[in-house]
């Protein structure tokens, strides 16, 4: 089924995606530039009125960041947006 499926993709234009599924990489401009401002202990509210978004918005954004991250807390922010994912 799979096999099936990915030829249908291909015959139908569909290409594989380059970018990463997880990691500081994967983060969309506005996924990064909200979460730097998270990380810098901004509120949500403080956020949305900086970038003139709404508070739903901000919170959305920063859902699907910490899913891409791999984190569960705000506190985690900082040190998943500086981590290359290199082994030391």
């Amino acid at each position: 089924m799979r096999a099936l499926a990915e030829s249908a993709l291909r015959e139908g234009g569909a290409r594989r995606t380059a970018t990463p599924l997880t990691g500081p990489s994967a983060l969309t401009a506005g996924e990064r530039r909200i979460a730097e401002l998270a990380a810098q202990n901004r509120t949500n509210t403080e956020i949305g009125q900086l970038l003139h978004l709404a508070r739903r918005t901000v919170e959305t954004h920063l859902t699907s960041t910490y899913r891409k991250l791999g984190i569960r807390r705000r506190s985690e922010l900082g040190a998943a947006l500086t981590d290359t994912g290199e082994a030391p």
